[in-house]
């Protein structure tokens, strides 16, 4: 009888595994994917990772690693530090988070070595879930073991069901770097950096001076995948530095309990003496909230020049570390 009873579960659970894959590959075929509950599947969209994944797969040896959320891949122009003979990549991605970003260095960083992986600690992704960025990821990148980790440790349905729906896809065609989709405000420059083509900001001062406020509150999965991530660069000598990217005045003053934040990111970076920059405190920068940035927390080409220049005199000024015979060779 018990014999029977579980059979009978077992026949109930393939059944339903079936049904659920065969409900994957209609939706797939008619391009509705996203009807699906519970279902995030973004191939080829908003922040051109599918065009940098692939890329990523063929750098080796570079100098710098950026990694983060769209501060990152909107923040840093390798052209920029072309002229500075610093080859770097950009790893970042739609609202990474440290949990992503984690999973996304343990595929990257044996292959691309980097010297220095450069980190953003954006206070809203140290308080975010990881399932938008990670679903992101997912959509994008070929199904490995390192994907299956991700969605095993997460436990999040949504990450399960976006990895169900790459897998499948990828059953049926290998990804292709010409799905990417057109976006008409950005251009893909190439090494993982995207350029927003927007020149001024797209909020009216009034707009930003009513920002809502908001308040940091940190999510533990961040936390520690953060202090996951200094592990990992050590086990790898790779020299990590934290910032934190700029943003408007109007959204930094809306942070209502920012001395935490600082508390928090300051005390993990002193713990492991890792250096941090918080561009949003930092003297010298002067960033205009109109002409350097295109709205509340993203900067325009000016803003990405000025941030940049600034941040690579600070590299060379006090941060070159222990590799100070490791850049350019």
């Amino acid at each position: 009888m018990k014999r029977k009873f579980l059979l009978k579960i077992l026949g109930v659970g393939l059944a339903t595994a079936l049904a659920y894959f065969g409900i994957i590959f209609l939706m797939l075929a008619i391009g509705k994917v996203n009807w699906l509950p519970n279902a995030r599947y973004t191939h080829g969209g908003y922040g051109h990772t599918l065009v940098k994944l692939q890329e990523a797969k063929q750098v080796q040896g570079v100098d710098m690693l950026f990694i983060g959320s769209s501060h990152v891949y909107r923040g840093f122009d390798p052209r920029i530090f072309n002229q500075h003979n610093i080859r770097t990549f950009n790893l970042g991605t739609p609202s990474q988070t440290p949990f992503v970003s984690y999973y996304l260095l343990k595929e990257h960083l044996p292959a691309i070595n980097p010297r220095y992986v450069v980190m953003d600690l954006y206070w809203n992704v140290l308080s975010m879930p990881a399932t938008e960025a990670g679903a992101d990821v997912i959509s994008n990148s070929e199904i490995r073991g390192t994907l299956l980790d991700m969605v095993w440790e997460s436990r999040d349905i949504v990450l399960l069901n976006s990895f169900l729906i790459s897998y499948i896809n990828q059953m049926i065609s290998p990804l292709d770097t010409s799905a990417q989709k057109e976006i008409l405000s950005d251009e893909y420059i190439g090494a993982g950096y995207v350029a927003s083509k927007m020149d001024r900001n797209l909020m009216s001062d009034i707009e930003l001076a009513h920002q809502p406020k908001y308040r940091f509150t940190p999510n533990k999965l961040q936390v520690n995948h953060l202090k996951k991530i200094i592990n990992l660069c050590k086990k790898h000598n790779v020299e990590l530095i934290f910032v934190v990217t700029p943003v408007t005045k109007e959204y930094f003053n809306s942070v209502q309990n920012y001395q935490e934040f600082t508390d928090l990111a300051g005390g993990i970076a002193s713990d492991y003496s890792i250096p941090l920059i918080d561009y949003n405190t930092e003297e010298g920068l002067i960033l205009d909230s109109q002409s350097d940035f295109y709205d509340k927390d993203h900067l325009s080409q000016a803003g990405v020049e000025k941030f940049n220049a600034a941040f690579i005199k600070k590299f060379y000024d006090d941060l070159y570390l222990n590799n100070t015979s490791a850049l350019n060779q």
